[in-house]
């Protein structure tokens, strides 16, 4: 007979990930300044409804959370990220690339403004691997800066390594990447 006692069960899993959604949904609001009040109404729910979706007592829509993702102008995505995968806090990160940008956005002097469409990726990037939201108001250079800081003095970054874009774009593929490079 296997011994699955360290396993969870199905229920503790989903309570385990509401309970981490409810405090992504929490920092997103304290980040926006927002009391519970004022989120819910805003998000077209309860206040209890959302106070206990913050408290993780609440299994919730895919309706609820994109109300409250797009409300909190958040990636709901990072709202649901499951506190068990990706790289963990302090967790080095390893070398190559991230994501890509297509070189006909790079050539877009809009998309590095702070609501341009690479300075939202990096954005997202950033709160995927710090674990909070970044001003919306930052540009990319901004937040790339505050990022690799970030991740160099915690020690997160290999040594000989730097955060940052691609010397070269993959011409091949079109593309820009964004990653983990040897000095």
């Amino acid at each position: 007979m296997v011994d699955d006692s360290s396993v969870p069960s199905p229920s503790d899993a989903l309570t385990a990930w509401l309970q981490a959604v409810g405090l992504r949904v929490r920092a997103a609001r304290d980040h926006a300044g927002l009391p519970q009040g004022e989120l819910a109404r805003r998000a077209g729910m309860s206040r209890d409804y959302e106070t206990d979706i913050e408290a993780g007592r609440r299994n919730f829509t895919m309706g609820k959370l994109i109300g409250l993702a797009r409300t909190l102008n958040t990636p709901a995505s990072w709202l649901i990220a499951d506190a068990e995968s990706g790289t963990k806090a302090g967790e080095m990160l390893r070398p190559g690339w991230y994501f890509d940008i297509p070189i006909s956005v790079w050539d877009n002097e809009d998309a590095f403004t702070p609501r341009g469409l690479i300075t939202c990726r990096i954005r997202d990037l950033a709160t995927e691997l710090l674990g909070h939201l970044v001003p919306h108001d930052w540009d990319e250079p901004t937040i790339s800066n505050y990022l690799a800081s970030h991740l160099e003095s915690a020690g997160r970054i290999p040594p000989g390594h730097q955060l940052g874009w691609s010397e070269e774009p993959d011409v091949r593929r079109g593309v820009m990447p964004y990653g983990i490079w040897p000095d």
